[in-house]
């Protein structure tokens, strides 16, 4: 089973259409039956998905590296599993960080903007007083 295996598996078990996540995430049904068709899914989609289905993140990984012959045993999870949700929360961190710092450098650009067109304002104003005179 993969993510969109266990996607999928969620959102059937809360009765959820393909529509209604279609909808959420503003794409056709069409194209949401296709991302359910893929073997991959990038993750600002996994999120906006988990949030529309009100489940964390990482409960549509915890399939994913079950021992199929314990499967009934919670505890019966393989190495690769916690090294994957691991990997998953450093992802998760990483985008966040690199979030914030985007944000930031907007902010940063914004203002110099802003500077700018006050420069720009009062260049002209002085034109207009030359002219005048």
């Amino acid at each position: 089973m993969n993510v969109i295996d266990q996607i999928r598996k969620v959102r059937l078990e809360k009765g959820i259409a393909q529509e209604a996540v279609a909808e959420y995430l503003q794409i056709s049904q069409s194209a949401y039956s296709r991302l359910e068709c893929q073997d991959t899914i990038n993750v600002d989609q996994l999120l906006r998905i988990a949030t529309f289905l009100n489940v964390k993140p990482g409960e549509l990984f915890l399939e994913l590296n079950v021992d199929r012959s314990k499967k009934d045993q919670l505890d019966s999870f393989s190495p690769d599993y916690h090294s994957n949700v691991i990997l998953f929360e450093r992802i998760l961190a990483e985008k966040e960080l690199y979030m914030g710092l985007l944000v930031k450098r907007l902010k940063e650009l914004e203002d110099k903007i802003e500077r700018k067109d006050k420069k720009i304002k009062s260049l002209k104003e002085k034109l207009i007083l030359n002219n005048i005179k």
